[in-house]
């Protein structure tokens, strides 16, 4: 059954994944003192597990309320051609580019805290910046590039008439106006 759902534009998108990441700014007096831990005690462990926690909180989030922060802000829900919510398989698979990130961030972490001096001390943002540059190599790189395939995945939306990104293809998920949503139930 073809339902008539709205789809959430590129603009609408972008100002939903701007306040999903203003979330994530908000948590760097979290971020900071976790980071100097693990180069003064040579682990990666315990930013490991917070970006695991985090990255589980965000999937639950998707299929309990078929949101991000940012999309239940703009009204919009991540959903299945079916109008229900993801399942954790999709909702995973939705995350995927995320967590790709997420893992060469982790490797470059562990690189720079295993070949950084003992006496590199980590005391703002710009010193942990400045560390992972010099001593997280490969991965910085790696990185840059990870950003750029977010670029494309972003832009595919303006590109195809149900406004999917990349991530949507992969997840067979479509974000649509929460309005839209309840005027077609599942």
């Amino acid at each position: 059954m073809e339902r008539n759902f709205e789809y959430v534009g590129f603009w609408k998108r972008v100002l939903a994944a701007l306040i999903d990441a203003i979330i994530g700014f908000a948590l760097m007096p979290v971020t900071i003192p976790l980071m100097k831990f693990c180069f003064e005690r040579k682990t990666i462990i315990p930013e490991l597990l917070y970006s695991v926690v985090w990255t589980i909180f965000w999937m639950w989030l998707i299929v309990r309320f078929g949101a991000t922060p940012g999309k239940l802000v703009i009204k919009a829900r991540i959903v299945r051609d079916n109008g229900k919510y993801l399942n954790w398989g999709q909702a995973f698979l939705r995350m995927l580019i995320p967590i790709i990130i997420s893992i060469n961030s982790q490797l470059m972490q562990w690189n720079a805290i295993t070949t950084c001096p003992s006496e590199t001390h980590i005391n703002s943002f710009m010193e942990m910046g400045q560390v992972l540059n010099k001593y997280g190599q490969p991965f910085g790189t790696i990185g840059n590039f990870l950003c750029i395939i977010i670029y494309i995945d972003i832009l595919v939306i303006l590109f195809n008439k149900k406004k999917r990104a990349i991530h949507d293809f992969v997840a067979s998920s479509f974000v649509v106006t929460k309005k839209s949503l309840e005027n077609n139930p599942a």
